[in-house]
């Protein structure tokens, strides 16, 4: 089985876009998958999938799977306050390790970026910590996006996590032309670093992202 965890240098950074693309390639090769989004606001409702966990089920071929949802389109913490609840990393992790434990690829991804609060005493650093997973960064391929990762690698790498690749992700037509931004994060990052361009169909973001797959895969 082959897992990681999908952070961002910030919310709206590409991830969901970047985590579909990767299922749709692995399930192109005929590999089991899962995509779990533990914790979501912008939710239609408290206690409904949201967008992201539903394409990340669609491109999975499951159902959305998720562990807490909020309405409001705010921060995670302050979205459970505002509904008087406590978001709490055992269920969470509980429910990563069964998915892991039945699929051949598996991806987690987080809500904003690296260090967003999930709780009073947790961040999105913290479930990552927990999980023990690789981390696939993903930014948005414009400027800001070099300083963006090298502080969320250095982030990760302060608590002990492995950083499998760095994804610029081009969410709009027209984005994305940043070879150097991708050299240089490559370069001064130490990572691996990959462009995946905006795509319309599936097959387009599965054939986009085969590249970064086999490498994930390889490197496995």
């Amino acid at each position: 089985m082959t897992a990681f965890f999908v952070t961002g240098t910030d919310t709206d950074a590409g991830k969901t876009h970047a985590s579909c693309a990767l299922l749709f390639a692995a399930r192109r090769r005929q590999l089991s998958c899962a995509g779990y989004k533990p914790i979501e606001s912008g939710c239609p409702v408290d206690g409904s999938p949201g967008h992201d966990a539903m394409a990340l089920g669609s491109a999975a071929g499951t159902e959305p799977i998720t562990t807490y949802t909020f309405a409001p389109p705010i921060a995670p913490h302050i979205a459970a306050q505002r509904a008087g609840k406590s978001v709490v990393l055992e269920p969470i992790l509980t429910r990563a390790a069964e998915l892991q434990d039945n699929t051949d690829f598996f991806l987690v991804e987080g809500a904003g970026g690296f260090l967003v609060p999930i709780s009073g005493n947790a961040s999105m650093a913290t479930l990552a910590q927990e999980l023990q997973l690789p981390i696939i960064i993903v930014a948005p391929n414009r400027l800001g996006a070099i300083n963006h990762s090298l502080l969320t690698i250095e982030a990760a790498r302060a608590r002990g996590l492995s950083i499998a690749a760095v994804v610029l992700s081009a969410v709009a037509n027209g984005a994305g032309d940043g070879l150097e931004n991708r050299q240089s994060i490559a370069q001064v990052g130490e990572v691996p670093a990959y462009e995946l361009p905006h795509c319309n169909t599936d097959l387009d973001m599965a054939m986009a992202a085969e590249p970064i797959l086999n490498a994930l895969l390889d490197s496995d």
